[in-house]
């Protein structure tokens, strides 16, 4: 068997930011047995898992490197908590606010992608960035108890995005394999 790889891309907060996450999605493991959301850490994602060879991955990563060397940084407002009422796979997510910025990135690095190798189905142009509390193991009765409660809670937090990151699972857990600076400056 091919020696692979599991890797996403994705914007990481800063570690104060991320703690704040990790401490919400901790309270829906105790108080809503939901947490699968507390395996990979806080983040927004760009480009939804893939496999990789890890040969491939350098490649990747040089080509990564050059892709986002063109955007500048951008400012990032979260501001409340969503939902997808998904009847098999409730999901809670802290909403960021519009962005446009990033959406031209996120359009930017699909495109990116399909002309390296990646398929259309994987590197879907719609985008709805957010960033997970609850899902998969959050069930639908569990969603209905936790919604009406965070619909109404507020998370305000906002920071620089001056790095994305290439995310690559070891086997139990997901680490930051590359950051990409974005290092276009404005004149």
């Amino acid at each position: 068997m091919a020696d692979t790889a599991l890797y996403f891309i994705a914007i990481l907060p800063p570690k104060p930011i991320a703690e704040r996450v990790i401490a919400i999605k901790q309270e829906f493991a105790d108080r809503f047995q939901s947490e699968y959301a507390l395996k990979p850490p806080p983040h927004v994602t760009l480009q939804a898992p893939f496999i990789l060879l890890k040969e491939d991955a350098e490649n990747l990563k040089k080509a990564l490197l050059l892709f986002f060397n063109r955007f500048s940084p951008f400012e990032i407002r979260f501001s409340g908590f969503g939902s997808f009422a998904n009847r098999s796979n409730p999901v809670i997510f802290i909403q960021p606010l519009e962005n446009e910025i990033m959406a031209v990135i996120h359009k930017s690095l699909m495109l990116f992608l399909r002309k390296i190798g990646f398929d259309e189905e994987s590197t879907r142009l719609k985008f709805n960035p957010h960033m997970t509390v609850a899902y998969r193991d959050l069930t639908h009765e569990n969603f209905q108890k936790a919604w009406p409660e965070f619909q109404e809670r507020g998370f305000e937090a906002d920071f620089a995005v001056e790095k994305i990151y290439l995310m690559k699972h070891d086997g139990k857990r997901w680490n930051p394999e590359a950051g990409f600076e974005l290092s276009a400056r404005s004149f």
